[in-house]
C-alpha cells in the first residue's frame, strides 16, 4: 500500500489535481479500490515534466502489488528522470 500511496501522492504533486474525483465519497473510493475497480488518476505524458513520470505513477498504482516497483526501483528511476530534466 505504501507504493500505491506514493504513486497517488506523486500524481497529485505533479498535476496539482486530486487523485480521485471529488464528487465521489471517501467510502465509495475505498470500496472501489479494495475491489480493484478504481485507481488514482494517472497523468498523461504531456501533463508531467518527463514522460517516464507518467509511467512511474501508472506502475505504482497497479492493482497487483507484485507488479508495482519497489522503493529502491522508484529511487533509481527518479534519479535518472531528475538528471534528464536538469
Amino acid at each position: 500500500i505504501d507504493v500505491w500511496s506514493f504513486g497517488a501522492l506523486l500524481m497529485e504533486l505533479l498535476t496539482l489535481r486530486p487523485p480521485y474525483p471529488e464528487d465521489i465519497s471517501t467510502i465509495r473510493i475505498m470500496a472501489d479500490v479494495l475491489k480493484a475497480r478504481r485507481r488514482p488518476y494517472v497523468p498523461r505524458e504531456q501533463e508531467v515534466p518527463h514522460p517516464d513520470l507518467a509511467s512511474l505513477v501508472e506502475q505504482c498504482v497497479r492493482f497487483r502489488p507484485e507488479e508495482r516497483p519497489t522503493f529502491r526501483e522508484i529511487e533509481k528511476r527518479l534519479k535518472v528522470i531528475l538528471d534528464a530534466i536538469e
